[in-house]
């Protein structure tokens, strides 16, 4: 992912608030002129040196003051969101297009793993209303219940259109969770048998997204059916 070529805006912080466990809602000042579509990430940085790639949580008409992301602050991560929090201002640099709403009428599987459900759902806020004619499934994979930040939205969805439907997949061990339990490339992989007539979004850490990628292409999915 290359980002030299992509229009650099300075912004700020303007809040951090707590999802649950180590994630958080980073809200940023929204630059002039920095307009996205849902699906989109952009390039955040305290300085040049330190971009990382983060999808858009919130719509571009949606608290327009503002650019909202959900990010995992892991181990990986404490530098440089030390840096991030600490500075004055920081770097932005897109957005970039990467999930788009797929045209025609078939069926939608959504995959999403960790803070991947980010601009799966920004799509399914911004295109809403199409979930009352189209069939729309959502698996989101977690590694504990606490992690599923989203689920109030994707409730409300489930609840308002028949046709959308989602399932938490847990990783780790949970007594008290009584639904799908296991890694979501497996729990996918094991219960699906036909994947050939749908369209498919998969986002989340990358060898997942490539392990569902090479299964669905393997499987008889056309390229242009995978996002």
């Amino acid at each position: 992912m290359n980002h030299s070529n992509l229009t650099t805006f300075h912004s700020r912080i303007v809040a951090v608030n707590p999802l649950a466990g180590n994630l958080v809602e980073l809200l940023l000042e929204r630059p002039n002129h920095f307009n996205w579509q849902a699906g989109d990430y952009f390039w955040l940085g305290s300085d040049e040196t330190q971009l990382k790639p983060f999808s858009i949580a919130n719509l571009s008409d949606e608290q327009s003051d503002h650019i909202r992301c959900d990010i995992a602050v892991t181990e990986a991560l404490a530098e440089w969101w030390k840096n991030l929090t600490q500075a004055t201002s920081c770097l932005i640099k897109g957005p970039v297009n990467q999930y788009h709403w797929p045209e025609g009428d078939a069926p939608v599987y959504l995959l999403a793993g960790g803070t991947g459900i980010t601009p799966l759902l920004a799509l399914l806020k911004a295109h809403e209303r199409q979930l009352k004619d189209r069939i729309v499934t959502l698996y989101w994979g977690v590694r504990q219940q606490a992690l599923l930040f989203a689920q109030d939205e994707l409730n409300r969805l489930m609840q308002a259109y028949p046709n959308f439907h989602w399932q938490a997949i847990i990783s780790e061990e949970d007594e008290l969770w009584t639904g799908a339990k296991g890694n979501l490339p497996d729990v996918v992989m094991q219960t699906m048998s036909q994947v050939t007539n749908y369209d498919w979004l998969i986002c989340g850490p990358w060898p997942m997204v490539q392990l569902l990628k090479n299964w669905l292409i393997d499987q008889g999915v056309k390229p242009q059916q995978i996002q």
